[in-house]
Formats: structure tokens, C-alpha cells, sequence
């Protein structure tokens, strides 16, 4: 009887999710649930474009069956957002669409952002975000940098740039739940 109880109890723990505390860091198990995805839309002058990350417990780190890759290139005045995996084989290096397995800890995107001009010229791109979905990770910190720019996305759900026409902008999304200030 004990032990069945026990069995149950476990079984419930990780089927929910919980917290627990590794070297005094708080975090959470990934439980069988908490699949989550983040959506991040890109706005230019010619059109609107997005990617997605996300974690799924079926999913691996590397290449798998939830991976996409984005397509090679968007039409003039449009962005070519995506995610850039410079370990992983063509067309896979750049993903439109990637998931992790569950982690829990800390996770690192590259986030990269190609404008294929109208004209000669750059332009400003708006990168958006839902706050809810951010905040359904289960990661306490979820920031994008850019060079010297740290964007909480757990509070804001826009950040805007200047994107160089054909020029790359590289930068890096962090999830963590080592630090909690």
C-alpha cells in the first residue's frame, strides 16, 4: 500500500510540473503538459513575417520532426526572420519553426533578421511578442539582446531595430531560471 502510494504521488509530480531547488536555484521539472511555444512576429515596410520557438517533451535538441526551416527568402520589403543553427545541416541551419526537449534551466536562441530591401535602404523592423506566452515557459527570465540592447520579454512585447538592407541583424534570445533579480 505504501509503496503504491508513493508511486502515485511521483507519477503526479511529474505529470503537473513542479519546483525543486538544485544548488539553491529554484527551478521546475518539465512535466508532460507544459508544451509551450513562443511566436515572434516581425513587422517591415513591405509585409509582416514570424518564427516560433518552443519546447515539447517529444522534441530533441537537435534536428527532429518539429523543426522546420524557413523558406530561402522573402519577397522585397519583407524580413527573413529565423532561427539560425549553425550546427545543424542545410536547410536546417536556418529554422522557421524549432522546438526543444523540455529543459527548465537555461536555453539559448539565436535569433536572426535578413531585410531584403524595396530599395538600397534600411529600415526600421518591430519585433512582437505575446507577454502570455512568454510567461507560459516557466522560465523566470526571458531577455533578447542586441549588441547593448537588453529587452525583458517578460514586460515588453515589442522591441524595434534598424535592419541594413542584406545585412544579417544577429541576436541572441536567453531563458533562464538561474537568476531571479
Amino acid at each position: 500500500m505504501k509503496k503504491s502510494f508513493y508511486s502515485i504521488l511521483i507519477l503526479g509530480l511529474i505529470i503537473t510540473g513542479f519546483n525543486f531547488l538544485v544548488h539553491g536555484v529554484e527551478s521546475r521539472l518539465c512535466s508532460i503538459t507544459p508544451d509551450w511555444e513562443l511566436r515572434i512576429d516581425a513587422h517591415a515596410e513591405g509585409g509582416n513575417t514570424y518564427c516560433i520557438i518552443g519546447e515539447k517533451l517529444l522534441a530533441f535538441d537537435g534536428v527532429d520532426q518539429f523543426d522546420v526551416p524557413h523558406p530561402p527568402f522573402e519577397p522585397p520589403g519583407r524580413c527573413f526572420v529565423y532561427i539560425r543553427q549553425a550546427s545543424f545541416p542545410e536547410p536546417h541551419n536556418r529554422l522557421w519553426m524549432e522546438y526543444r526537449h523540455c529543459h527548465g534551466l537555461w536555453r539559448v536562441w539565436n535569433l536572426s533578421c535578413f531585410y531584403v530591401p524595396w530599395n538600397e535602404e534600411g529600415v526600421n523592423v518591430e519585433l512582437e511578442w505575446n507577454t502570455s506566452q512568454v510567461l507560459s515557459s516557466g522560465y523566470k527570465n526571458v531577455i533578447l539582446v542586441d549588441g547593448g540592447n537588453i529587452i525583458d520579454m517578460t514586460s515588453v512585447s515589442s522591441y524595434t531595430f534598424y535592419s541594413f538592407g542584406y545585412e544579417t541583424t544577429h541576436m541572441k534570445l536567453y531563458c533562464n531560471n538561474l537568476f531571479t533579480s
